[in-house]
């Protein structure tokens, strides 16, 4: 965990909101955001924070996943474990998701409906 970002760090430099919340993620935590989210849903979002697909969803994910993230990492940073930690780590997961998705040669859907 020599490249860990701590939440002292995280809160006095910009730009580290996504590989901050990032690193509390697991491959299980990954999946259960892909089965949750499909890769339509993601790439139909036109939000850059994924704010049109609904919080409680997220929410609901969040509270499903609670053993699947790393709590070693959140403690080592200094963070505590909330329901908004465990949404903003999904939602960075989400983010690698949809560019995984692009590189794949994946785009937005016409027309799909966000719920």
């Amino acid at each position: 965990m020599s490249d860990l970002i701590t939440r002292k760090r995280y809160l006095s430099e910009s730009g580290l909101f996504h590989a901050y919340f990032l690193q509390f993620g697991t491959a299980l935590s990954r999946n259960a955001m892909c089965g949750a989210f499909g890769p339509e849903e993601l790439l139909a979002s036109t939000d850059e924070h994924l704010n049109d697909l609904a919080l409680a969803r997220w929410d609901d994910l969040a509270r499903k996943c609670y053993p699947l993230f790393d709590h070693d990492a959140i403690r080592a940073a200094g963070e505590i474990y909330s329901l908004s930690t465990a949404v903003c780590t999904l939602k960075a997961q989400a983010k690698e998701q949809i560019i995984t998705l692009r590189k794949r040669g994946y785009s937005r859907p016409e027309g799909y409906p966000l719920v």
